[in-house]
């Protein structure tokens, strides 16, 4: 199977946190192009755990996401913040059916 990589363009609306996810099938490399974001990250199997970090987002600084750890777009500012999102993985398995939510 052949890696592929996939580009997608996401928004984090202003004041909206996406909810908590994993992928395990992707890792994801996320560039933010404008606004202000940041990542919540945890490589816990209990995301709501103390071992959760930030991560700021800054343009033209992308950030790697590896496959298997939680993670959340936030954004807190009054401005949309628009961000590129590219998939890294099994180029069957690039799909939006590899999403785990955190729903407690």
């Amino acid at each position: 199977h052949l890696a592929k990589l996939t580009r997608l363009h996401k928004s984090i609306v202003r004041n909206l946190r996406h909810r908590l996810e994993y992928h395990q099938h992707r890792s994801e490399t996320w560039n933010l192009v404008s606004g202000t974001a940041y990542v919540v990250v945890s490589y816990d199997i209990d995301p709501m755990d103390d071992s959760a970090g930030t991560i700021n987002l800054f343009p033209d600084t992308p950030i790697n996401i590896p496959k298997g750890v939680w993670h959340q777009g936030c954004n807190d500012s009054d401005e949309p913040a628009h961000i590129v999102e590219v998939w890294k993985g099994n180029s069957e398995l690039l799909t939006e059916e590899d999403i785990t939510r955190w729903d407690q």
